[in-house]
């Protein structure tokens, strides 16, 4: 860790390492994984001054598959829904980053706010929804159940973006106004029959407030707001939403 007087940064790695055995005694498999993984991290500070600030940070995080989802046996306890593991599964490996910006005058009460956010994930772990009639490895799949399968896929991120203003209002002493502006855009991936499906869901909203304050013995404030949502898929688009 590295501190100045206007900024300050620091970088890491953190070394993990994980076993996970599992024995199916009713079909003799023994399943044995290992994963090493490294894990860095790193953030960078400025100060502008007092009140404004800028502020970077990045971290590296994983996700072991359980032992549940190693098994490749059937439950069948829900008659219509099934579910099977996948001795196949890799880890999922997430990267997260974010910026962030703050700024507020004690003088003026003007305040500034900006962040965006960003992650993906690398072999995700998500769902494969077998329906039958069909046959899949030693199961007979029959008409209206399912089967779900844990498998891994690339593909999914997440933005998210939030800004806020807030500024007096010269005219109306004590009055004050804010305005908060959000946006998030994701990417999930899964499967039907196999099939790849990808889903992008989108989110736009504003608002807007506005408040009075007269010495300490009243407080006004009255507000509105907008949002948008939407929902898209590759396959079945008949299911696209949005409101």
């Amino acid at each position: 860790r590295i501190v100045k007087k206007k900024y300050n940064y620091q970088i890491g790695i953190a070394a993990q390492r994980i076993t996970l055995i599992s024995n199916n005694i009713s079909k003799k498999q023994f399943i044995e994984q290992t994963y090493n993984n490294l894990f860095p991290t790193a953030s960078f500070n400025y100060n502008f001054a007092r009140s404004k600030s800028l502020r970077f940070q990045y971290r590296g995080t994983t996700n072991q598959p359980s032992t549940t989802q190693l098994q490749e046996t059937t439950d069948k306890n829900n008659a219509l829904y099934w579910t099977r593991g996948n001795a196949a599964l890799k880890q999922e490996y997430n990267n997260n980053f974010s910026l962030t910006y703050n700024f507020f005058n004690m003088a003026s009460f003007k305040n500034y706010f900006f962040r965006v956010g960003f992650s993906n994930t690398s072999n995700q772990i998500v769902s494969n929804i077998i329906s039958g009639p069909r046959i899949y490895k030693e199961d007979t799949i029959n008409r209206g159940v399912q089967l779900t399968i844990p498998v891994n896929a690339n593909g999914s991120y997440n933005f998210n973006g939030n800004v806020n203003i807030g500024f007096p209002i010269k005219r109306m002493k004590g009055g004050n106004l804010n305005t908060t502006t959000n946006v998030r855009i994701g990417r999930d991936i899964s499967f039907v029959d196999s099939a790849e499906n990808i889903s992008k869901n989108i989110s736009l909203g504003e608002s807007l407030r506005l408040s009075y304050t007269y010495k300490e013995k009243l407080d006004i404030s009255i507000g509105a707001g907008v949002d948008y949502n939407a929902a898209l898929y590759s396959l079945y688009d008949q299911n696209n939403n949005s409101y």
